[in-house]
């Protein structure tokens, strides 16, 4: 079985692993940090040059497959889990996606600039700008930036996710 991609590839369906922070087709590195917002969990993953969205669409299929709970940052050199939206989260995404943003400027030069461009929204968010899971849904940085912020100004904000929403 093949899952599709938004960038066009294709990828062998796999087994998913007993822990879902761990895959053997994705080594990482995993850290756990307190802050006083709350524990944040980061997993650095290792992106596959050859189809820059490989690596966040498996941990978005694993997340969506174990209806894993909470917020979930995803690009193709991070997986951040959250449970609440904070300052600290929003920085930590913003450092996270700069990290990515060199990455990209090391292997293909200012390229990716152009390839970023070209890029439908859906390709966007997995292979260059990232994407947070929440629920069923999947926000791209923009949708976020917009919720991220009411959701800070206003703590009785309870917004949920639709669930019939289209990823």
């Amino acid at each position: 079985m093949n899952l599709p991609h938004p960038s066009g590839c294709t990828f062998n369906a796999y087994t998913l692993p007993e822990n879902p922070m761990t895959s053997p087709a994705t080594p990482s590195r995993h850290h756990t940090k307190p802050f006083p917002s709350g524990v944040i969990s980061l997993e650095e993953l290792t992106p596959n040059f050859d189809c820059l969205g490989y690596a966040a669409f498996e941990r978005f299929v694993q997340i969506r497959e174990q209806q894993l709970p909470g917020y979930w940052y995803l690009n193709p050199i991070t997986c951040l889990n959250f449970s609440t939206p904070s300052p600290d989260v929003q920085r930590l995404i913003s450092k996270r996606q700069a990290a990515w943003f060199r990455v990209l400027s090391r292997q293909f030069k200012n390229s990716w600039r152009l390839m970023r461009k070209r890029a439908n929204a859906r390709e966007k968010d997995f292979e260059y700008d990232g994407f947070v899971v929440w629920g069923k849904a999947r926000l791209s940085m923009s949708q976020w930036d917009a919720i991220s912020r009411e959701l800070l100004d206003s703590p009785a904000c309870h917004w949920e996710p639709a669930d019939s929403q289209p990823n």
